[in-house]
């Protein structure tokens, strides 16, 4: 396998789940340390996803903020005044921002990705990898993150039979490269 067929295939998976999969942040290339081991494992791809409505309200922060700091400098204030409108839409901004990560924060669910362009189809012993890592993340007290969704992700040459069989037995989602992006297969 070449990496840079598999770093592709990662990029290309990490756009596509932000733009069909509604992923708000995916991430390549994340290192997760397993714990009691030195040996750091890099995850293909992190996806994110959490309520938007804290989305909406990050981005309503932001403009009110933009807007405040355009109407602090253009709106005429008398010498020794507080700008009102401006002054109210800084801690506007500042509120709706800190309450946004807060929800945020509380909504989040991440998503493993993992991406295989092998010579070959994805079989078992591929599958049972990814799923005894994930076990073992998901059993860690230390984890920064656990994935609360798991995603295989097939270059050109697809799955074997037994390896889709058990992929979908444990719960992964699965899909495989195509010339529209990618395609769930089922």
């Amino acid at each position: 396998m070449a990496e840079s067929a598999r770093k592709d295939l990662r990029a290309e998976f990490a756009q596509w789940m932000r733009s069909h999969l509604g992923y708000q942040v995916s991430d390549t290339n994340v290192s997760l340390a397993r714990p009691g081991d030195s040996a750091i494992r890099l995850i293909d791809v992190r996806g994110e996803t959490y309520g938007l409505g804290w989305y909406r309200l990050r981005h309503f922060a932001v403009v009110a903020f933009v807007v405040g700091l355009v109407l602090r400098n253009v709106l005429p204030v008398a010498e020794g005044n507080v700008p009102v409108l401006p002054t109210l839409l800084f801690y506007a901004a500042a509120l709706s921002y800190c309450v946004a990560q807060i929800g945020r924060w509380r909504t989040r669910r991440y998503a493993w990705v993992e991406c295989k362009d092998l010579k070959r189809a994805i079989g078992a012993e591929d599958v049972m990898k990814l799923h005894d890592a994930v076990q073992q993340v998901k059993g860690s007290a230390r984890a920064d993150w656990k994935p609360a969704v798991i995603i295989l992700v097939a270059g050109d040459h697809g799955f074997s039979s037994e390896g889709l069989q058990l992929a979908q037995a444990q719960g992964m989602s699965c899909y495989r490269r195509s010339a529209a992006g990618f395609d769930p297969v089922n």
